[in-house]
């Protein structure tokens, strides 16, 4: 099992890209920033994994001492960056409680598993994924210049929204304990299926009704989601957000380097 201690870090490293790209001076404490901004966005992945249940990661062996390590990880975030000699730090951190605290209602919305619309479970996933990418890319941003630019945040924002499609259509064909269907949790692809007509759609409501405990009539249960065009319609959505995101990104004076690294994520 991959665990995620050796998965590549792209919050901090969009952070120290956009510091690198709008800052006239080095600064190597970047590098501390970028960590504690991997630190928290971990410590926010431990706390949806101890909400959701469905991970098999160490943390999940025992709840409270992991919550207790997530309170102290969260602190010593906003210490490291305080300690810095940046002068635009207080900035930065205003604009992490800021991102922080919207990714924590996008989770809460998640929860509640009450967005059977698609333009809610948008606004969810930009909450709740888009929030943590644009709070990468903006503190490195404010720390380089003291700056917010909007179009950054426009880029920065799909860019997150993407990840959070992309991994919810992966979870749909993986038939694990992460999976939404199984789990009775909404993402674009059901919200495709339900607000829709299809002969799948009375179906997918006794699964729900039973919250995913429900016999399938399917050799291969993706098929649900295959002949009834969701993934396909999940596609178009994400690549209205890969226009608007690249369309901002050209409106920035970013290195050729730091947009390459942008457009990979935004697969």
């Amino acid at each position: 099992m991959r665990t995620k201690s050796v998965e590549e870090r792209p919050f901090g490293t969009l952070c120290v890209l956009h510091f690198e790209s709008f800052s006239q001076e080095e600064n190597l404490e970047i590098y501390l920033v970028a960590a504690a901004i991997e630190m928290l966005i971990l410590s926010l992945d431990i706390v949806d994994d101890l909400q959701d249940k469905d991970s098999q990661e160490i943390w999940m062996k025992n709840p409270s001492y992991s919550l207790n390590t997530v309170l102290y990880m969260l602190h010593k975030c906003m210490s490291i960056i305080l300690k810095t000699s940046f002068k635009y730090k207080h900035q930065a951190l205003e604009i992490i409680c800021k991102y922080v605290m919207r990714s924590v209602n996008g989770q809460q919305l998640d929860l509640q598993n009450e967005g059977k619309k698609e333009e809610v479970y948008l606004k969810m996933i930009e909450d709740k994924s888009g929030s943590l990418t644009t709070l990468s890319c903006l503190t490195g941003k404010v720390l380089a210049d003291g700056h917010i630019d909007d179009h950054c945040i426009s880029y920065s924002m799909a860019l997150g929204a993407i990840q959070q499609m992309n991994n919810d259509m992966h979870c749909l064909k993986t038939w694990d304990e992460k999976n939404d269907f199984l789990n009775g949790r909404f993402s674009l692809p059901i919200l495709y299926i339900l607000n829709r007509y299809s002969f799948f759609t009375e179906y997918l409501i006794n699964v729900y009704k039973c919250k995913g405990k429900l016999f399938i009539p399917y050799s291969n249960p993706v098929d649900i989601f295959n002949n009834s065009l969701a993934f396909q319609y999940s596609n178009i959505v994400k690549k209205n957000y890969q226009n608007k995101a690249k369309q901002a990104l050209e409106m920035v004076s970013l290195p050729k380097s730091t947009k390459e690294y942008i457009l990979k994520y935004l697969k």
